[in-house]
């Protein structure tokens, strides 16, 4: 928000960020974790509603996945070529490491220590919803 200020209002990057801390901190006080908590939530449909037609329309226009492939540069591409053995690629690691480096470890690291999963947790009903937040969280 504070980028956004400077840019389109040609305000100081500082009084941008204390203008948009001032905004934000008055949102949460008069509204408390409850309204953060639901403006994320419809934020997060907002995005995977605006997200989806874009990626079933470039779908669309390329002509499917493979069509998108066929159309991509080859430097975009030549760093997977050799994930289907070991031995093949410089890295010395398997489609399975990457898959489950990036998808697991990674993701469930960084939804364990988001401030808003762990504002969610705080806010959670028991102890079990507050430990289930950072699985739904890292499943989408």
């Amino acid at each position: 928000m504070g980028l956004i200020f400077s840019v389109l209002l040609g305000w100081s990057m500082t009084f941008s960020i204390i203008v948009a801390a001032v905004v934000v901190l008055l949102y949460v006080s008069l509204g408390g974790l409850t309204s953060s908590i639901y403006n994320e939530v419809i934020q997060f449909f907002l995005i995977w509603i605006g997200l989806l037609p874009i990626a079933l329309i470039g779908m669309y226009k390329f002509g499917g996945f493979q069509g998108i492939m066929d159309n991509m540069p080859e430097s975009f591409t030549h760093l997977w070529q050799n994930l289907g053995s070991t031995a093949d690629n410089p890295m010395g690691i398997s489609w399975f490491g990457v898959i489950v480096g990036l998808s697991f470890v990674l993701s469930f690291g960084y939804w364990m220590t988001d401030f808003l999963v762990a504002q969610r947790a705080f806010a959670a009903k028991d102890v079990r919803a507050a430990q289930n937040t950072p699985i739904y969280a890292t499943f989408f």
